[in-house]
């Protein structure tokens, strides 16, 4: 025994490194393994025929991507016109200009969207401020402030900033009207005066991208997106009823 302990203080040092490696090469054995296998959830993740794509306005850029992708047929239900002009300036023109590209090339798009009653109601909704200090504290948030910026260069007068919620609102009625002008006279689009409860984008009965709203003064949207034959199916069934019913009221 005594041996044993001479050896062991002698041998000290060599033993406590060679243990470290030890420890150090199962570290990197754990985290290879928790490597490979996130990687493999975001493959299971991606390969889904029907997964979730994240909240208002992050989903824009795959509603974009789908689009790019029509070569027949785009159809679409969703509340604004102009939809996210204001969150997403300039992805909403790029959706805008694509549109106006796929017609060209013969692609069908339809498109219900609100009602211009039901569209003021809904933004005052959205946008109600009890107080001008309200609106104030809102609208001067650093990302609140580049949209104002944004959206004000785009649709506004360049030389006269928002001010108040009135000026906004009136700037946000005023694009979407001209939006639902120009639509009814450039696709197969109708406005709708009943609640849509799920907005969806379906591109050559393939592909679509839905979207389930909530409703609340903070009107949070959850995208989804799906190549799956019977949702596809379902949601392009879903707009053209509810497309006919209210052609044929």
């Amino acid at each position: 025994m005594q041996q044993f302990v001479e050896w062991l203080a002698l041998n000290i040092t060599w033993i406590m490194n060679f243990l470290a490696v030890v420890a150090l090469g199962m570290s990197v054995y754990q985290l290879r393994a928790a490597a490979r296998q996130a990687s493999s959830l975001k493959h299971i993740g991606d390969s889904l025929t029907t997964r979730y794509i994240g909240q208002f306005p992050d989903f824009y850029e795959n509603i974009l991507e789908i689009l790019s992708t029509s070569k027949e047929s785009v159809k679409t239900i969703y509340d604004l016109p102009a939809y996210a002009c204001f969150s997403r300036t300039l992805d909403w023109l790029s959706f805008e200009h694509r549109l106006a590209m796929l017609a060209q090339q013969n692609v069908r798009i339809t498109i219900a969207f609100y009602s211009a009653e039901r569209r003021r109601k809904m933004l005052r909704e959205q946008f109600s401020y009890n107080s001008n200090q309200e609106w104030i504290l809102w609208s001067s948030k650093r990302d609140i402030a580049d949209r104002l910026e944004n959206f004000q260069k785009r649709y506004g007068q360049k030389k006269k900033p928002i001010s108040n919620v009135g000026q906004f609102l009136s700037l946000l009625d005023e694009t979407h009207d001209d939006t639902a002008k120009k639509f009814v006279e450039l696709y197969d689009a109708i406005e709708l005066p009943s609640l849509i409860p799920l907005y969806a984008w379906v591109v050559d009965e393939k592909v679509a991208i839905f979207v389930i709203p909530s409703y609340t003064k903070e009107h949070s949207e959850y995208g989804f997106i799906s190549n799956d034959a019977r949702v596809v199916a379902a949601l392009s069934t879903m707009i053209d009823r509810v497309i006919s019913q209210h052609r044929d009221d």
